[in-house]
């Protein structure tokens, strides 16, 4: 094969030659391509999951999917075609179905993930890109896709927090509710067990410790009471039933 192609290198040097002609050729023919690409980061949130709750619960690579198929729907996608159409080549005479489908072939949107000891880490950037011949129009529509992205975002996020937010609104005031009657109904079991509480147990011990002396106090008054009351009877049985008292004599009146 080596004393082939030495023997025929004017023919190989002739393809060779051929080939880079055609395919500077065709370099020069076809129209040249833009891609503008950007870069959305990430941020993970400050406070840690342990202290405060996410409100989005949702896995990060499924919320960014959903707001992806948001983004390239059908409705935005006609969005940036009214905006840019004027400068975009190669739509004329296509209907909406396949300006759309051509428009939406020339985005790409990837969400770049690392893997490290056999697992997948979470995202942490998105890449937009968007490919054109005319290079500012490229940046533009590029930098319009990343804002749709960032506010369908920001959109997302509001709406969770504001249904977690109703949400909490009226379990909130369904606690309220409970802790009132559970208030009351503690309230009218204070008063009809008001002397039976724990509360109540120390003031019942001072309350028995006083009726305690109270009550040897008045069984000593009953004392004193029935022996004043038996000295009275003994003093009444020695006593005779008719006392005999000496009266003195009358005198006369003295004669006027």
């Amino acid at each position: 094969y080596l004393a082939l192609i030495v023997r025929q290198r004017w023919w190989v040097i002739s393809a060779f030659v051929a080939l880079c002609g055609i395919a500077l050729l065709i370099a020069l023919v076809m129209p040249r391509s833009y891609s503008s690409q950007t870069t959305i980061l990430i941020q993970p949130r400050e406070v840690p999951s342990d202290f405060v709750k996410d409100l989005i619960g949702d896995d990060t690579d499924a919320r960014l999917t959903a707001i992806e198929q948001t983004v390239l729907s059908r409705t935005n996608l006609l969005k940036i075609l009214d905006e840019f159409g004027t400068q975009m080549a190669g739509y004329e005479g296509l209907n909406d179905e396949r300006k759309v489908l051509k428009l939406r072939k020339r985005i790409l949107i990837e969400f770049p993930s690392e893997k490290r000891q056999g697992r997948f880490l979470p995202t942490t950037h998105i890449l937009i890109a968007y490919r054109d011949q005319n290079p500012e129009l490229a940046q533009k529509i590029t930098a319009r896709l990343a804002s749709l992205f960032i506010e369908q975002d920001s959109r997302t996020r509001e709406d969770r927090v504001f249904g977690t937010a109703e949400f909490l609104e009226a379990e909130l005031q369904k606690v309220a509710t409970q802790l009132r009657e559970s208030e009351d109904k503690l309230r009218i079991l204070k008063q009809r067990y008001r002397y039976e509480l724990p509360s109540e147990q120390e003031t019942n011990l001072r309350t028995l410790e006083r009726l305690q002396l109270q009550k040897t106090a008045n069984i000593e008054a009953l004392d004193r009471i029935l022996t004043l009351q038996m000295n009275l009877e003994r003093q009444i049985s020695e006593t005779p039933p008719v006392i005999y008292t000496e009266t003195a004599p009358r005198t006369a009146p003295a004669p006027t």
